[in-house]
């Protein structure tokens, strides 16, 4: 996500660290070649169409955010004490209640997610399904475009300040954070790219590319300025499995479009007419 420019409220990896993720992806998957600078182009586009809380849909906590976060106890805390005085029996405080849970995220899955789809996990489920639609009726184009941006989402959640389980009040005081962090990526993404390490494995299906990108990123821990010397490490591990889970997803792309196969096919003509 981005902090810069027109998209200010967001956080995490800047447009350019998506463009530079993807096109490491497809180095080596010449069947979308073609299709560079759409998939490029639309790995971004999703910085720059979600805005206010729509930008929320950046984010995801899992779905339970654990007992002992602080809003959560603190919440439970006060609605006890609040309900012994009779503070909670009426309509306007309920609304009031609400509001408030909804503001500190004491049961919702992502910062500020509303109305439990304005998250990471249901934006990348949302592309997915207009991607899938758009290959039922051979709009190639369109397909293309709606599979860059499910990889948005898919690259956000291997970035940990995508994840980290806060609130509204937590985002604005760890601002400098990931200001200083999403610069330290951009930064340094040639480094990033050129020591990149994928695998040519059998790509895992798309809901399971996003959850495994969820728990290891939820293995590393927090960005802190505790753990700043070593940025350089986690960031290339962050950045490795951004590229290796953009390069499984395309895989099953190019799978459903029939895109192996066209390559397969091109290969066999011009191995014929040799």
């Amino acid at each position: 996500m981005k902090i810069q420019g027109n998209n200010s409220i967001n956080f995490g990896w800047s447009c350019e660290t998506h463009r530079q993720i993807m096109s490491a992806a497809i180095k080596d998957l010449p069947q979308f070649e073609k299709y560079r600078n759409t998939l490029e182009d639309y790995v971004q586009r999703p910085d720059h169409d979600d805005i206010g809380f729509l930008a929320n849909k950046h984010f995801y906590f899992g779905e339970k955010i654990p007992e002992k976060n602080f809003s959560n106890d603190e919440f439970v805390k006060e609605s006890v004490n609040l309900n012994k005085l009779g503070f909670l029996n009426t309509p306007v405080a309920n609304s009031v209640t609400n509001i408030f849970k909804k503001i500190f995220n004491t049961d919702g899955v992502s910062f500020m997610d509303y109305n439990g789809r304005n998250n990471a996990k249901a934006a990348y489920e949302d592309q997915i399904e207009i991607m899938d639609t758009a290959i039922e009726d051979e709009d190639e184009e369109f397909a293309i475009q709606n599979a860059a941006r499910a990889c948005h989402f898919l690259q956000d959640i291997t970035q940990p300040q995508h994840i980290e389980e806060t609130s509204t009040i937590g985002k604005a005081v760890d601002l400098k954070i990931h200001t200083d962090y999403e610069k330290f990526a951009e930064d340094n993404l040639d480094t990033f790219t050129k020591n990149c390490q994928t695998s040519n494995t059998e790509p895992r299906n798309s809901m399971k590319l996003f959850a495994d990108n969820f728990t290891a990123t939820k293995e590393l821990g927090k960005i802190t300025r505790e753990n700043e010397p070593n940025w350089n490490e986690i960031t290339q591990k962050q950045f490795d499995m951004a590229v290796q889970s953009t390069k499984e997803f395309l895989q099953n792309v190019s799978i459903q479009m029939g895109l192996s196969k066209n390559i397969e096919n091109t290969d066999n003509n011009t191995t014929d007419n040799k």
